[in-house]
Order: structure tokens, then C-alpha cells, then sequence
């Protein structure tokens, strides 16, 4: 048994849609869900592969606030 609740089937498709709108906002950056840590994370790199700038929240809007302030001019 999880220790996280589980979503209705509508929430997961929004939830979808939100973590899409966020990839194509900030089409550099590789968006990853929460895995092991349960943190989202946002990864600018390099060419090479070299990381420039990593990012982490503990929610979606968390890490998009952090990605809109990370990118402003």
C-alpha cells in the first residue's frame, strides 16, 4: 500500500496536461516528475551534456515558479 493517495482518473489527465504545458514553455529545460526524492526537477545542460543549471520543487507550481524566475530576463 502506497503512502501516497491516489488521484481520480480526471486529476492524472490534468495533472498530464500541466507537466506538457510546462515542457513546452521551457522547451531546453529536461522536466522530470517526482521519482525516488519526490521532488520535481528541471534541468538546463549543455551540448556535451554538461548540467548548467538544476532545479527542484516539491510540487509542479513550485517548480515552475522557480523555472519562470530562473529565466527572466
Amino acid at each position: 500500500m502506497s503512502i501516497f493517495p491516489e488521484l481520480p482518473h480526471d486529476a492524472h489527465h490534468e495533472f498530464r496536461e500541466s507537466l506538457e504545458a510546462l515542457r513546452e514553455r521551457f522547451p531546453d529545460w529536461t522536466i522530470e516528475g517526482p521519482a525516488a526524492l519526490h521532488v520535481w526537477t528541471a534541468e538546463l545542460t549543455t551540448h556535451g551534456g554538461r548540467s548548467l543549471h538544476f532545479l527542484a520543487g516539491h510540487t509542479l507550481d513550485e517548480l515552475a515558479a522557480r523555472l519562470a524566475s530562473a529565466t527572466a530576463p
